[in-house]
């Protein structure tokens, strides 16, 4: 609960830019052949994105809820079950996890593959070569199953261990885990998928810190991620935690002039002012913790344990209760993040 209620306050309680006057971006301000352009592209994407959205939320409650799901579960939940002691209840947490994760990614995978392969293809969005694509998609699908595994192992540990008090130790390990990932993501994983390389640019470099020393940070690495072999899009940002922290440039925006370059390094070095990657982390308590109130509220139901087939309040179904749970509130958490997404850009 404390540390929701400081996800709350360093949340709103941040610094905002300075007025730069009427900045619009409006469709029909645009000149006629760019909005046009834009609306064509955009219709279908949010379309397709916003049916991949609903799979989402859909997929984790049919497997819970449907006769079908529940058999399937069931079988998974029994892997294993003469053995006694946490680590096996563990285990077989983390092998639901992972089939619900598995079950959620092939759903959405032919929209995926509308959306990523064939549409931004046509609009010349992608660069990558089908196999490269798809080879990225199953290396984040994989991804996906081993975050989905530790959550699910952690989840049932915590209900076990702590019969009582298992919501709240969500929220504090959970917030634990997401300043680890914090940490860990772009050494770790965001490598596997977009190469890093430094900035050798002496003209680009030379400006770049120019702008680091006018603020007071230096020190802070700058890295630039070769995303043209997957994206003619153009973008930079602040990741990292400690001493993972840096900025990202990618390779697509030092093609756009010195001066635009510039522009968004301070914009990516105002977020390191802010702290806003700290923020983010401490923010995410505040997601934890309506998601570990809600999930203990519905698997103290005894009604709901028995339509999921559980033995005791300790069986490893609890993951699947929730997966549904944060299916379910996460559609409904998206606006607000949005929101402050906007309001912190």
């Amino acid at each position: 609960m404390v540390l929701a209620g400081i996800g709350i306050v360093v949340s709103l309680w941040r610094p905002t830019a300075p007025d730069v006057g009427d900045v619009s971006t409006r469709l029909d301000e645009l000149p006629e052949a760019v909005a046009a352009a834009v609306a064509a592209y955009r219709g279908p994407a949010v379309a397709v994105g916003t049916l991949a959205m609903l799979v989402v939320a859909l997929v984790p409650v049919l497997v819970a809820l449907t006769p079908a799901g529940r058999r399937w579960v069931g079988r998974l939940a029994v892997l294993g079950a003469g053995r006694v002691g946490l680590g096996s209840a563990a285990a077989r947490g983390a092998g639901i996890a992972v089939a619900v994760s598995l079950a959620v990614d092939l759903a959405v995978l032919p929209l995926g593959v509308w959306i990523g392969l064939l549409h931004n293809g046509d609009w010349g969005l992608r660069t990558a070569s089908a196999g490269l694509w798809w080879r990225d998609r199953l290396l984040g699908i994989g991804v996906s199953a081993l975050l989905a595994a530790v959550a699910g192992a952690a989840l049932v540990v915590l209900v076990r261990r702590w019969p009582r008090t298992w919501h709240w130790h969500i929220v504090t390990i959970g917030t634990v885990g997401v300043a680890a990932l914090t940490v860990l993501w772009p050494v770790v994983v965001e490598p596997l998928f977009v190469p890093e390389v430094d900035l050798d640019d002496p003209v680009v470099e030379a400006a770049v810190d120019e702008v680091l020393a006018g603020a007071g940070l230096a020190d802070l690495p700058v890295v630039v991620a070769q995303s043209s072999s997957r994206s003619s899009l153009v973008n930079a940002a602040v990741v990292g935690l400690g001493p993972s922290r840096r900025v990202v440039l990618h390779d697509t925006l030092l093609e756009r002039p010195l001066d635009e370059v510039v522009a968004v390094v301070a914009h990516e070095v105002a977020h390191e002012r802010h702290r806003d990657v700290e923020r983010a982390v401490v923010a995410s308590a505040i997601g934890l913790l309506a998601v570990a109130l809600v999930l203990r509220r519905v698997w103290d139901d005894e009604r709901v344990r028995r339509r999921l087939g559980a033995a005791d309040a300790g069986d490893p179904r609890v993951v699947v209760a929730g997966a549904m749970v944060l299916a379910l509130l996460a559609p409904l958490g998206q606006p607000v993040a949005f929101w402050q997404s906007r309001r912190v850009e």
